[in-house]
Formats: structure tokens, C-alpha cells, sequence
């Protein structure tokens, strides 16, 4: 059962704001809570993400109570002291549900009951609980002034990926978003013309970021219309292929990089809005 302060005020303060928690937020959560649900901790950490397995203990006035990772303390600890977010993900019923939410404190000696004692984590409370994607992948918006840019070339299916086609066949896009699984961009036709691409098209896409340059397969996977504007298409791209061999490793490797430094940003910008 939820704590009062959400049943009565439903009001709480995140990240020094003091927010508004609609009523399907505490059901779920105080469901999840009140059963001691399994959940997922996911973690920042060195432009990465780390999962681990956790469970809720408890929830209080000053926020959730989550069993903690001992084989991460000084990460967490880090986490803490910079007030980055979490993600703490769980299931109510057949629906898989997330928070994102700080971290706010952690205990060596949280009391269980009167003969257990576990490590655990202090979670602030959340604004929202979402449903998760089926996506596998978080994927981060991208700002105009990000330095990230992309060029995008439709290609044959036997084609090379290397072999630099056409300049007729290339398409005028930009970033709107980007995961470690592919990217949302916004097709622009010459001329007031619809842009030449199609849903299952294979594309040649090179990402530039400052002076490096990724070079990543894309399969076109939807497209959706710009209201009142035929020449503008927003698309989900796929990329394929990306951890085959050496070379696809490193090319992920260099992705994860560039998406961990955006969800960092994305995290401060966050923080700045709460305060």
C-alpha cells in the first residue's frame, strides 16, 4: 500500500520540484511495491548502460526503497553524488511498466524485517510510469546544436556498402533521434517533391559527429507524413548488421559512445527543468 503523503496529497517533490501524481501512477507503483516486485535497475555508467536484478522493499515520504547491487557501490555511489537518473523497470500483470527516477541515497543496512537486513538503494519518487517500448533499445532525441549530422544514400540490396553511390541517390535527411538499434530522421524532397525513399528500403547511412564519421546499414522501417508538407517525411531506420566481426563491434562500440554522451545531456537538461 502507498504511503499516505501519495494517497491523501498526491503531491511529492522530485529533484527539489514538487510534482502532480495522477491516480493510474500510484496504483500501479503502490501494486508493485506492496508485492515487493522483481524489477530491473538499469544504470548510467561510462556511456553505457548496466542491467542488474533487484526488487522493491518499501516506500516512504522521502521515496522507494529498491534492493541494491553490492558488486556496484562505487558507481552507485558516483550516481548519487551527481544526481543522475536511473531506470527501474517492472512488470503489473502482462504489462511491463518503467520509471526514470534519481538516485538519491544508498544504505548498507536496510531493515527487512526484525531478522533480515539488506543493502539497498533510495529511488526518488517518479513523475509518470510508462509502458515500456518493445524497442530494445533507449533512444535519445537529438538537438540541433548536438554536432551530430547524417548523410543517407538509397542502395540496391547486392550493393557494397562502401562503394560511395550516386549522388542521385542520395536522400537530404536529418537527426531527430538515435539508439543503438537505429535512428528517426526527417526526409526532406527537393524541389516540394515527396522524398524518394520506401518502408523496406536498405540505406547507406554515415554518421558525422565532429571529425568522426560512422558508416552504418539502415533498413527504412516507417515513414510517416508531415501534415501539409509533401516534400517532409519523418522515418525509423534500423541499422543491420551492426555486430558482425571486428569491425561491426567497434562500430557499436563508437555508437554506444555517442548515444551514452546524448542521454547525458538529455539527463542534465532534465535536471535543469525540475529545478
Amino acid at each position: 500500500m502507498l504511503h499516505a503523503s501519495w494517497v491523501d496529497d498526491s503531491s511529492e517533490v522530485l529533484a527539489g520540484k514538487r510534482v502532480q501524481l495522477p491516480d493510474d501512477t500510484k496504483k500501479v507503483l503502490g501494486e508493485a511495491i506492496a508485492r515487493n516486485s522483481a524489477a530491473v535497475l538499469t544504470l548510467p555508467s561510462a556511456g553505457m548502460v548496466r542491467h542488474y536484478r533487484t526488487r522493491f522493499l518499501a516506500e516512504t515520504p522521502e521515496g522507494i526503497w529498491v534492493e541494491g547491487v553490492p558488486t556496484e557501490r562505487p558507481l552507485i555511489d558516483s550516481l548519487v553524488i551527481t544526481g543522475q537518473v536511473c531506470g527501474v523497470a517492472f512488470k503489473v500483470g502482462a504489462s511491463k511498466l518503467a520509471i526514470t527516477v534519481p538516485l538519491l541515497q544508498r544504505r548498507m543496512d536496510y531493515q527487512v524485517n526484525a531478522e533480515l537486513t539488506v543493502e539497498a538503494v533510495l529511488l526518488g519518487l517518479p513523475q509518470q510510469v510508462k509502458s515500456v517500448q518493445r524497442r530494445s533499445n533507449y533512444r535519445v532525441g537529438v538537438q540541433s546544436d548536438a554536432g551530430l549530422a547524417v548523410r543517407v544514400w538509397r542502395i540496391a540490396e547486392h550493393a557494397v556498402l562502401r562503394d560511395r553511390p550516386s549522388a542521385s541517390a542520395e536522400v537530404s535527411a536529418s537527426i531527430r533521434d538515435i539508439s543503438l538499434g537505429g535512428t528517426g530522421l526527417r526526409f526532406e524532397g527537393a524541389d516540394n517533391q515527396r522524398p524518394k525513399v520506401s518502408v523496406g528500403e536498405r540505406l547507406r547511412v554515415v554518421i558525422q559527429n565532429n571529425d568522426q564519421e560512422l558508416l552504418l546499414e539502415g533498413v527504412v522501417v516507417n515513414l510517416r507524413e508531415m501534415m501539409n508538407q509533401r516534400n517532409l517525411l519523418l522515418g525509423g531506420v534500423k541499422f543491420a548488421n551492426i555486430e558482425k566481426g571486428m569491425e561491426g563491434r567497434q562500430m557499436l562500440a563508437a555508437l554506444s559512445k555517442i548515444v551514452g554522451q546524448l542521454q547525458r545531456e538529455e539527463a542534465r537538461r532534465n535536471r535543469l527543468r525540475a529545478c
